[in-house]
């Protein structure tokens, strides 16, 4: 009768767990000290075009259900719109962002957000080349231009070329390149634009259309068009002048300059000696001569390597950040001189690994809901070169996941006294830093005699020995384990199989 009575207590504990779960998921509102809002997929990826159901689960401290609808919202808003269901669907453009649900409760709003991106940014495959890159006409005379359309391995892709000038009124062009000026002086753009069903590519010529009388007028050509040097390295500049028949001008004195003085010296033979301060700059050559006026051209010179040394640094503020999931945090950007000026600067930003959360074009982060540690990385095209920075951001624990943050809960609690060949459904549930999560979890027993388990948690108690149907039979355990950062982590139940 001793064990009939246990077997009766643990019978009526377990018809009591649905109902005890359901006044636990009924929680008042009011008596919330924390609520969390689970927005899944997250991530979540679409084409353009295409649509994804979002679902949101509101939940309060304790890990309980709360039967609140929230308010769907998508940011930025240009990705797309999300009905009152939780219905996203995708526009037409591409791009990443953020897909947000809010709940409302006692005047206190709680927000979960799921990383969103729409499509994948689409890879440059076309490149156009136009030859010349620069022509010098009369009114009303022409030049031939040709165009080359390449992938980037450099071979030639199959594509609809047109030709344009901008503006309209200077001039000309066939669709074979061929560019007839107008009778006004000054100067137009020749493009040529390829596109294929996905991609388009354009490049461009510059045409000067001269004074009619004044006789045909020069062109400066500067080598190398390209140079980085060292603080105090060298290079040696050449330059040639030729007329607009394509001739070259022997005569033409050269005369160097370097804009600006700090970026280094030049002499009268071409030969650059870079300063002592990290920069960038122009080295130029120019030309005068009696009945063609001036001509000149230019190389663009780095000095120093952006980022290193003296020279100028991006900086991110704060450098460090340390944020609750789904919590946000501005970060902005700034360019430190060798001096230590600062200047504005608008760089572009990523969050590394994207996982982690979302950061806007203005530098407004949104942790995700994994606790760990990301990177913001900003990066800025300046004068100086391209320069990066980036930030520590903290989600959650403040470090990695530490198996101390688990707490397993086993139900029914142990011990328990089941008999020979019957079952009893184990539940667990998973908490992380006090909060509820969903991580998958493994059975087993020990002793393996002591039954057998499902991988859903359902125990069948093994069949006793005629010699012991009259006592007690083995007793263990029912272990559930899952998998953190640092290894497995288990918690088990007493469990007794009686006759």
């Amino acid at each position: 009768m001793k064990h009939a009575s246990g077997w009766f207590l643990v019978v009526m504990i377990l018809s009591l767990v649905p109902f005890l779960s359901l006044v636990s998921s009924q929680s008042v509102f009011s008596q919330q000290a924390g609520v969390r809002v689970i927005v899944t997929p997250n991530p979540a990826e679409v084409e353009p075009g295409g649509t994804i159901q979002f679902t949101a689960q509101v939940r309060d401290k304790t890990g309980a259900i709360l039967s609140v609808a929230p308010e769907w919202r998508v940011i930025p808003e240009k990705l797309g719109s999300i009905d009152a269901n939780g219905l996203f669907t995708a526009s037409s453009e591409r791009g990443k962002g953020i897909v947000r649900a809010a709940v409302k409760i006692d005047d206190k709003t709680w927000a979960g957000n799921a990383l969103l991106r729409v499509g994948r940014p689409p890879g440059k495959t076309l490149r156009v080349v136009v030859h010349p890159k620069r022509a010098n006409v009369e009114p009303g005379g022409t030049a031939e231009f040709k165009a080359e359309i390449l992938s980037p391995a450099g071979t030639t892709v199959n594509a609809t070329l047109e030709w344009k000038v901008i503006p309209e009124a200077m001039g000309s062009i066939t669709q074979q390149g061929i560019f007839t000026a107008g009778a006004t002086n000054g100067e137009c753009k020749v493009l040529a634009v390829a596109s294929t069903e996905t991609e388009k590519a354009f490049d461009q010529a510059i045409v000067s259309i001269g004074k009619p009388g004044r006789g045909p007028r020069m062109l400066v050509k500067i080598n190398p068009k390209h140079a980085q040097l060292e603080l105090g390295g060298t290079q040696q500049f050449t330059a040639e002048v030729r007329g607009q028949d394509g001739a070259l001008i022997p005569d033409a004195v050269i005369e160097w300059r370097v804009v600006p003085d700090k970026l280094g010296s030049i002499t009268g033979t071409g030969l650059f000696t870079a300063g002592s301060v990290a920069m960038a700059g122009q080295v130029i050559a120019q030309t005068e001569l009696k009945g063609r006026g001036k001509a000149f051209d230019a190389a663009t010179v780095m000095v120093g390597k952006p980022g290193h040394g003296p020279g100028a640094r991006l900086m991110v503020r704060p450098p460090v950040a340390r944020l609750e999931p789904n919590a946000t945090q501005q970060f902005t950007a700034e360019l430190v001189l060798a001096g230590g000026e600062t200047r504005p600067v608008t760089p572009t930003w990523k969050v590394v690994p994207e996982k982690m959360g979302y950061i806007t074009p203005a530098g407004l982060f949104t942790a995700g809901t994994t606790p760990g540690e990301a990177r913001v990385v900003a990066e800025a095209e300046t004068d100086q070169g391209k320069l990066t920075d980036a930030a520590m951001v903290t989600i959650g624990t403040g470090q990695q996941q530490r198996q101390g943050d688990y707490r397993i809960e086993i139900k029914p609690l142990g011990p328990v006294r089941v008999r020979s060949s019957a079952t009893v459904q184990f539940q667990a549930k998973i908490y992380f830093q006090g909060q509820l999560v969903d991580k998958p979890v493994t059975w087993s027993l020990r002793p393996p005699a002591l039954g057998s388990i499902t991988p859903s948690g359902v125990f069948t108690a093994g069949q006793l020995s005629p010699g012991r149907r009259a006592q007690a039979g083995p007793a263990g355990e029912v272990i559930a384990t899952i998998q953190t950062d640092l290894g497995p982590r288990s918690r088990g139940v007493q469990v007794t199989v009686v006759p």
